[in-house]
């Protein structure tokens, strides 16, 4: 009787012991960004994002030309690094920052602050980058950024792949106006013209751009 018993013990315990160590290996899997390879619908993607859940306190809103689905698939492929990112955000009194650079994360993420005027659309060449997301704020200046997709341009500078970036041309910039509550992120998919000067006076321009290691 003993003996049975001290097998069923021992059963027990083994299967404690395995479960306690899935149950483990689950949450493992679950909480690593690099891999989760969650896909998003279109809607899915635009509710994720007005939910909120990667911006805490944080009261910046993204530009409607944001890419809903590449934000809420990036997000969750590489969360470490966009948590990151908008930590900074959270974290600093953004109409303080120095100009230079930052590292939050060397050779994946990283924030440059710089004070510039802008130019005039024809002076601004259109980039592109395929190795780094740009999330671009602008707390101050009167400027706008331009946005083509990737499909209507044509390539100019052909792409420097130390640098992560190419220049193209395109007939068919969309602008959008910059607001001190409102950034923008720019996919590989996404070329952009940035630092446009927008009608009215030119005025000295302050911006945050985050480089953030992009996961195809």
């Amino acid at each position: 009787m003993n003996r049975i018993f001290h097998c069923m013990l021992w059963a027990g315990i083994t299967l404690t012991v395995v479960f306690s160590a899935a149950q483990d290996a689950y949450a493992q899997n679950a909480s690593s960004p690099m891999d989760r390879t969650e896909t998003f619908t279109p809607k899915q993607a635009k509710k994720w994002m007005a939910a909120r859940s990667w911006a805490g306190s944080l009261n910046l809103l993204p530009d409607k030309s944001v890419d809903a689905v590449e934000f809420a698939e990036q997000y969750h492929r590489n969360r470490e690094l966009w948590d990151k990112a908008f930590a900074f955000l959270r974290e600093n009194d953004l109409n303080a920052l120095s100009e230079g650079t930052q590292v939050l994360e060397k050779g994946r993420c990283w924030v440059t602050v710089s004070r510039y005027v802008p130019k005039a659309a024809a002076e601004v060449r259109i980039e592109g980058h395929r190795r780094f997301v740009d999330l671009q704020y602008v707390p101050e200046g009167n400027e706008k950024m331009g946005i083509v997709p990737a499909g209507r341009a044509v390539e100019q500078v052909p792409y420097n792949e130390k640098r992560d970036i190419a220049f193209y041309r395109s007939r068919r910039v969309k602008y959008r106006k910059t607001a001190p509550n409102t950034f923008f992120l720019f996919f590989p998919s996404d070329l952009h013209q940035p630092s446009v000067a927008g009608k009215g006076p030119k005025t000295e321009s302050r911006k945050i751009v985050i480089k953030i290691e992009y996961l195809p």
